[in-house]
């Protein structure tokens, strides 16, 4: 028998493969940032039927599709990996296929507001992680994403290290770091690659890191079926109850004066709408927190759109990686003026309006920040940080304008709203 067949010659072809295989290679110096996926199915006589994809990242792959025997598949793969590529876990979403039919449950009908916010929700994030992942499924494995969060960890210590100690040595050991990763994420990197200025941008982007990994952890937490499982919903995998809330109900009216009432830097806000938002771990673990609960403040905080779904999923956290802006350490910040907080907000798209959280926080006895203080928790004795306008100062001659609220634990806040808008003219 022939160690191949012409691909014409298979007619039955599964929607989803039956293997799928994907490989990667991240190589500063010699200018390699490839990726090289195989995918399975069965084929008659005990042949496979292989496709291969592989390219630059973020580039146009090239495909091949041919059926043969797989020791041959296993051959090409045994050769990629001596070439130094380096196996990617991938998530493998349950397949759950319901018999089409008159028992087929109908998906619940649901508000078209919030159905909408949903696709907005999902286009986003999806969108975005596209922007920088190999990966066309949009999931790595939680043991890939694992691997890719030691490494992020150990590129922080190392980059401490060496601006601490500029050794040469020190220096090496970061960026075969970020090569790892590079391996283990795979990400869009520019077309050359001058080693030490891809290690500097990721060493800037510590933060951007630390997001795109728990976007892909959403991402397997909302993949649970494949697309052709006709009950697939949405809003279920979302993991948060969202309810319209009527511009008739109190709730409403008051929130809206709020907003308008809190608008200081030369722009409005145009709310479109409002919903109450429940993340049920989330506000269980608030319900329960007996920190600082005697001042408590519904406060805004403001994120780019592309962050939503995960944040829905789980909450607001508190970032383990530094970032430009945080003045006052690693905690979750809050605003009690909108347009603070919608600073932060930002739409991929001009058709898709800006969302902006409105926090219930636990601040009870709150430590007035003297000057920027990269802190962990508040002093003792106190549950929360104020950065306080025209005190806390961000140079010997410049205080905060506005008021920032820190908490470091995010069982001290619970989110109550979503609010989605569109940036003005005040």
């Amino acid at each position: 028998m022939a160690d191949s067949i012409s691909i014409e010659a298979v007619t039955e072809e599964q929607e989803e493969p039956l293997e799928r295989q994907m490989f990667q290679l991240t190589d500063f110096v010699g200018n390699h940032n490839k990726f090289y996926m195989v995918e399975l199915w069965p084929a008659p006589d005990g042949m496979v039927r292989l496709k291969t994809s592989w390219g630059r990242v973020g580039s146009k792959p090239q495909v091949s599709e041919k059926v043969l025997h797989r020791h041959h598949v296993d051959r090409q793969i045994a050769e990629k990996m001596r070439k130094g590529y380096r196996r990617i876990d991938l998530h493998r979403p349950e397949l759950v296929l319901e018999p089409a039919g008159e028992d087929q449950k109908p998906l619940p009908r649901r508000d078209p507001k919030v159905e909408q916010l949903v696709e907005w929700i999902y286009t986003e994030a999806g969108e975005h992680i596209r922007s920088f992942l190999a990966v066309e499924i949009e999931a790595l494995s939680q043991a890939q994403i694992a691997e890719g969060r030691r490494l992020l960890r150990d590129a922080q210590g190392e980059y401490s290290s060496y601006r601490s100690a500029p050794l040469e040595r020190s220096k090496k050991l970061l960026a075969a770091t970020v090569q790892a990763y590079y391996n283990a994420i795979p990400t869009k990197l520019p077309a050359r690659l001058d080693p030490e200025q891809v290690v500097i941008e990721f060493c800037k982007q510590f933060s951007e890191q630390e997001d795109r990994l728990l976007q892909l952890e959403a991402a397997i937490a909302t993949i649970k079926v494949q697309r052709q499982h006709p009950g697939f919903d949405p809003y279920e995998t979302l993991g948060a109850e969202i309810i319209p809330l009527s511009q008739d109900d109190h709730a409403h009216k008051s929130l809206s004066e709020y907003i308008t009432g809190t608008q200081v830097h030369g722009y409005a806000l145009r709310i479109k709408d409002i919903f109450e938002v429940r993340i049920a771990e989330e506000r269980e673990r608030y319900e329960r927190n007996s920190r600082g609960i005697s001042h408590r403040e519904l406060l805004f905080h403001g994120t780019r759109n592309q962050n939503v779904r995960h944040i829905l999923r789980q909450g607001l956290i508190c970032p383990s990686t530094p970032a430009h802006g945080r003045m006052l350490g690693n905690g979750i910040y809050l605003a009690n003026k909108s347009t603070k907080s919608s600073n932060y907000c930002l739409s991929s798209r001009p058709t898709v309006p800006c969302m902006l959280l409105i926090v219930e926080a636990a601040l009870g006895n709150r430590y007035v920040a003297p000057e920027m203080a990269l802190l962990n928790e508040p002093p003792i004795g106190y549950d929360s940080v104020w950065g306080k306008a025209g005190v806390t100062r961000i140079t010997p001659l410049h205080a905060l304008m506005n008021d920032e609220f820190v908490v470091y634990s995010p069982s001290q806040q619970t989110i109550r709203y979503l609010v989605t808008f569109e940036p003005g003219v005040s």
